[in-house]
């Protein structure tokens, strides 16, 4: 990946350097063989965490006071590794302080800010496969870009493929939108976008196309460690707020980047896709504006944050084995559907693909089951991905995206 002369080169999610050895528990270890399931016990430290600027070793006695316990360990991370991806491990907020070294050698966590704790990407075997091809790499630029529709200006970081600086063919567009606790930045540092579309691309597998990653916080126009910003008030505080930013990218987003990069303005060269949070903003988006797009695609929608529609509901059986957001939460399909007042059996020959994911032990398995009835009882058509074994995690839906990629802007089109 190649990156504007502009970009800021500090991450937000800490990279290991070095696998972790660890303490598997029992139950779980083992379930997908040597690289899958999810596996959660002590983590050791022995290892280096490069901050971008420099590396640290988390063994270091002065680490200490930021949460490790004796002999180098880290209680309470909970470690996943993925099917066919990389570990991650992610530590709990614990007071004022994070139980783990991350906090000291990057100032920004986009878990740091939101206060669920601190996120940390372990370099695996799919790191090597998604890095280590030789393959023509795409461009990451930062854009700001006014947004009349919130009387402020935006950043967004847009990829564009290999030869677009010196070419003048035009591309189809993706928006691919954040969850909750990211920014504009997310989908770069923990998504790891621009390796996936390079690697695609090259394979054949995807077509070159432009992608959007916009700041979908409206309280926000750009990621806190370039503009920290006040604390937000709550939904309830401002339940206006979750529709703000889908027409912040209808009026002001679209137009700009039709206008000042090399697009197919058309609704076939057009999708958009999101996770969790930004799964409901596209679900959303989609199905108040199907003149813009034709691909759809709501990864572990957190579709209880939607205005007036989350309920409260007992937590499910399997409540232990699960991780995630909102599991004693869900949503009313009546009110659901009323947001979505274009979703219906007529958007069928609109779209060429609606595509919902979610990992099986994610906390919102049961707002997708409602989701799936909605869809079921429109008479909608829709791509389903359920992937066994993941919660509500970056390892997900980085597979997600590998998977989407391929089946975007395949069909004919204006």
């Amino acid at each position: 990946m190649k990156t504007s002369p502009n970009l800021n080169p500090r991450r937000v999610c800490v990279v290991v350097l070095a696998l972790l050895a660890f303490v598997p528990s029992p139950t779980r270890a083992g379930q997908f063989g040597l690289f899958g399931g999810k596996v959660a016990g002590v983590w050791k430290s022995t290892m280096t965490v490069a901050s971008g600027y420099r590396a640290v070793d988390v063994t270091d006695p002065q680490l200490i006071g930021a949460g490790a316990g004796q002999n180098g360990e880290w209680p309470g991370a909970q470690g996943a590794v993925g099917v066919n991806d990389d570990p991650q491990l992610n530590f709990p907020h614990s007071g004022d302080r994070y139980s783990s070294p991350a906090m000291l050698v990057s100032e920004l966590s986009l878990f740091h800010q939101s206060g669920q704790g601190i996120f940390i990407r372990v370099r695996g075997w799919y790191d090597m496969a998604l890095e280590g091809e030789n393959v023509p790499h795409g461009t990451v630029a930062l854009q700001w870009y006014a947004s009349p529709a919130v009387d402020a200006a935006r950043r967004a970081y847009v990829y564009t493929p290999a030869g677009y600086e010196n070419g003048k063919e035009r591309y189809p567009v993706l928006y691919l939108l954040h969850g909750g606790s990211g920014d504009e930045d997310a989908w770069s540092s923990c998504g790891r976008a621009s390796q996936i579309l390079d690697n695609l691309i090259a394979q054949g597998r995807a077509r070159p196309m432009i992608v959007v990653m916009p700041n979908c916080n409206i309280t926000r126009i750009a990621a806190p460690d370039l503009l920290p910003a006040p604390p937000a008030p709550s939904a309830a505080q401002d339940p206006g707020r979750f529709t703000r930013f889908p027409e912040s990218l209808v009026k002001d987003l679209i137009p700009f980047i039709d206008r000042n990069y090399r697009t197919r303005t058309d609704r076939e060269n057009r999708a958009i896709a999101g996770l969790s949070v930004g799964g409901a903003q596209t679900m959303y988006t989609a199905f108040n504006h199907l003149d813009l797009f034709a691909w759809v695609g709501a990864f572990s929608g957190g579709y209880p944050v939607m205005p007036g529609i989350g309920i409260d509901v007992p937590a499910p059986p399997n409540a232990a084995s699960l991780r995630g957001p909102d599991i004693t939460r869900s949503i009313d399909p009546v009110k659901f559907a009323a947001l979505l007042p274009q979703l219906n059996a007529s958007a069928n020959e609109r779209l060429r693909l609606l595509y919902i994911s979610i990992g099986t032990a994610d906390t919102l398995m049961t707002t997708h089951g409602v989701v799936k009835q909605v869809l079921q009882e429109k008479g909608m058509k829709y791509t389903l991905m359920e992937f066994p074994g993941y919660i509500h995690e970056w390892p997900v839906w980085r597979v997600t995206l590998k998977d989407l990629l391929p089946r975007l802007f395949q069909s004919p089109s204006k």
